[in-house]
């Protein structure tokens, strides 16, 4: 569990195909491997290769073993309950608490700052129709969006003010695009959360089991090699049963991140609202309320 593991949580890397290059009168790699094979000494060559290799200490081969397991586990949830409190650039704190399926959709409550806090649905874009987002802000977001409003200039001043009155206990319907529904599109995907955290469980390290909460639970570390490294921490799953993946706990850039899992299998609440408890406005700016 290389550092990926944490930063796969908070953001998604892209993955490059790197071209292999061989010369023209070398045989590629993998070469002796075929002619091994052709010769029906594929498994003497395997056991060769396992026999030259290290044995891995028993705390590391459970560790990594234990974190696939419970990725696969999360990749193969129909739904599941993430909770994440994140700090950013200039030490914006993130709280966002979500159920999600498989599909995309999902519902739960998001604190992003001033101005950004409330209940989030959104429905994921299907065939023959597009994504669907609503938040309904708290009273707090609308009164922080109204102070700001009224230090503006008279035009935004005059334009903000009547939509805050009327989103106050409605759902506002998001416009489409990165100022709207695109954000949840990629934050409401079960394997989006992941990120990277799967293509490297080398070196993950299993400790003896915790209690926390009432649930005994095997907490996976880290290579001793990344102690120093500004993306580090600590994975926590469930130590009986299956190994569920329960908790996330580190820094992803030298800034704290903090995830929990639950609620797996269970409904996701992500319904089209009440027409007559909706609001939309048009995208004139860069946010209906932008101010």
């Amino acid at each position: 569990m290389r550092r990926s593991v944490i930063t796969g949580a908070a953001v998604a890397v892209a993955l490059l195909a790197a071209g292999a290059l061989t010369h023209p009168v070398t045989a590629p790699a993998g070469a002796s491997r075929v002619a091994a094979r052709e010769s029906g000494g594929d498994w003497l060559l395997r056991m060769a290769e396992r026999a030259a290799q290290p044995p891995r200490p028993a705390e590391q081969a459970r560790g990594e073993r234990l974190l696939t397991e419970a990725i696969s586990l999360l990749r193969a949830t129909p739904s599941v309950r993430i909770a994440e409190d994140i700090t950013v650039t200039k030490g914006q704190r993130i709280r966002v608490d979500l159920r999600m399926n498989r599909h995309g959709d999902c519902a739960g409550t998001l604190d992003a700052g001033v101005g950004k806090r409330g209940d989030i649905i959104f429905i994921a874009a299907r065939k023959g129709h597009e994504a669907e987002g609503y938040l309904k802000y708290t009273d707090t977001a609308l009164n922080e969006m109204r102070a700001l409003a009224l230090r503006a200039d008279p035009d935004t001043t005059e334009r903000v003010l009547p939509r805050l009155t009327q989103a106050r206990g409605k759902y506002v319907k998001l416009p489409q695009g990165p100022r709207g529904t695109d954000p949840f599109a990629k934050q409401c995907r079960i394997g989006q959360t992941l990120g990277s955290m799967a293509s490297d469980v080398a070196g993950t390290r299993a400790r003896p089991a915790v209690r926390r909460a009432g649930h005994r639970l095997i907490p996976l570390v880290p290579p001793a090699d990344s102690a120093n490294s500004k993306d580090t921490g600590t994975v926590y799953v469930d130590a009986d049963g299956k190994p569920y993946l329960r908790s996330m706990e580190g820094t992803s850039g030298g800034k704290p991140l903090s995830l929990t899992f639950s609620a797996y299998g269970e409904p996701v609440p992500a319904h089209r609202p009440d027409p007559a408890l909706t609001v939309e406005f048009p995208p004139d700016e860069d946010s209906v309320f932008a101010v």
